[in-house]
Parts: C-alpha cells; sequence; structure tokens
C-alpha cells in the first residue's frame, strides 16, 4: 500500500480582531487531524520548523482598515545572490476560519527550494462581504511586488496557491486581473495584481456542481449568505 502523508498545520486557539471581535478559529490542525485520522490512521501533524538556510521575517503588515490589520509572513532563502520566485500562500476555512500559520510548513519548504513564499492572512466572511478576501490577497501581491528587491523576488514569476477555500480565493484572484470590482485602487497604486500561475489544492470551484456534491464539500449556506451579502 502506498504511503499517503497529509499535511495539517498548526495555528493558534485564538485570534483577536483589534476591534476586540473574536475570529473564528474553529479550523484548526488538531480538529482537521482528529477528522481525517478516523480513514487515514497512519497520518501525523507536519510542524513548521525553519529549515537551515532559510530566513523569516514575521507578521509584517501589508494592509491597515479601521478595525483589522492584515498581516503576511515571509519565508526566503538566504541565498541573496540571484532573484528568486515568489509565491503567495492562501489557508483554507471555509472562508471564515483559520490562519495564515496553517500554510507554515508548505511556505518553509518552498522557500528552501528557491522561492520566495508568502503565507497571509484575509478578511473573514463575517467581517466583510465578498470580494473583500480576493481584494485582500492581491494587495498582499502587490505588497510583494513592491518590496520585491527587499526580498530579492523576480516580479516576473509569482504565484499564488492556496488550500480548500485558499484555493477558491487564489482561483479568482488569478482568473480577475484588471477587473475593478476585484482592485483595490488605493493602495499600492501602480502595482499590478497579476500572478504568473495559479495553484488551487482542493478549492471548490462549482458550488452546485456533482462534484462538491462527490467530495461532500458543498458550502454551508448561512456562511455563502455572510460570504456573499454580509
Amino acid at each position: 500500500m502506498k504511503k499517503i502523508i497529509i499535511y495539517l498545520f498548526l495555528i493558534p486557539v485564538f485570534l483577536l480582531s483589534q476591534n476586540n471581535n473574536q475570529i473564528d478559529t474553529s479550523f484548526t490542525v488538531n480538529s482537521a487531524y482528529q477528522n481525517a485520522v478516523i480513514d487515514f490512521p497512519f497520518i501525523k501533524i507536519v510542524k513548521p520548523i525553519l529549515p537551515d538556510k532559510v530566513n523569516a521575517f514575521r507578521n509584517i503588515t501589508y494592509a491597515d482598515y479601521a478595525n483589522r490589520q492584515l498581516k503576511l509572513d515571509i519565508f526566503s532563502p538566504a541565498d541573496e545572490t540571484k532573484l528568486k520566485p515568489g509565491i503567495i500562500l492562501i489557508h483554507g476555512g471555509g472562508w471564515h476560519s483559520g490562519n495564515k500559520s496553517l500554510q507554515f510548513p508548505m511556505a518553509m519548504q518552498l522557500a528552501s527550494h528557491g522561492f520566495v513564499s508568502a503565507a497571509v492572512e484575509y478578511r473573514f466572511a463575517q467581517e466583510a462581504i465578498f470580494p473583500a478576501a480576493i481584494i485582500d490577497v492581491k494587495n498582499s501581491i502587490k505588497w510583494l511586488k513592491k518590496n520585491a528587491e527587499k526580498f530579492n523576488v523576480d516580479t516576473n514569476k509569482i504565484a499564488v496557491l492556496g488550500c480548500s477555500a485558499g484555493g477558491q480565493i487564489a482561483s479568482l484572484v488569478g482568473f480577475s486581473v484588471n477587473e475593478k470590482e476585484f482592485e483595490d485602487f488605493n493602495n499600492y497604486s501602480g502595482y499590478s495584481s497579476k500572478v504568473n500561475a495559479i495553484v488551487n489544492i482542493d478549492g471548490l470551484m462549482d458550488f452546485l456542481g456533482k462534484g462538491s456534491e462527490e467530495f461532500d464539500e458543498v458550502p454551508d449556506d448561512k456562511i455563502l449568505d455572510q460570504l456573499i451579502n454580509g
């Protein structure tokens, strides 16, 4: 039997927004593990251990709203002799939960293989209606381009990667270039949100199609209503 490795990532138990409203953190590495270990008893939790020759830059603010600062963590190769491709990583959590630290192990490993990776936060459905999360991630792309020289990023080689809900967000980010409804024209003027590649890992694209039914991934109607209508 071929061994399967499932990556589960550690996140904090609680996260507070600046207006003191508690952000939903019900989607955690432990909850995911408990659900998956029933069918895959051999799985183990992957811990975020920073590899040798990888630098970490923590909790950098890339967007500042009235009641919420959005932050990202950069992991980059210690070798600064040449430009590196950049990749934005977006966590899952059903559009209403999760944390950027879910992506730390993957981001660290990508950095160890020559990528400048950024694990980013975004606003959830209960904080701001669609397409707020799309706009947030696009601002993180613009931020990375603005700071490309500092982190040795090749702005012609930037990808966006997301898991689950983050995969859906990544796809919409990549497919909505220059669509004014999906852009923030007040921040990072002069920088494009265009990416050169999209990686969608298990992100639902058809909410009502057979694919969602087969994988038991039909989104909760309440969450979708909150996401779209507020």
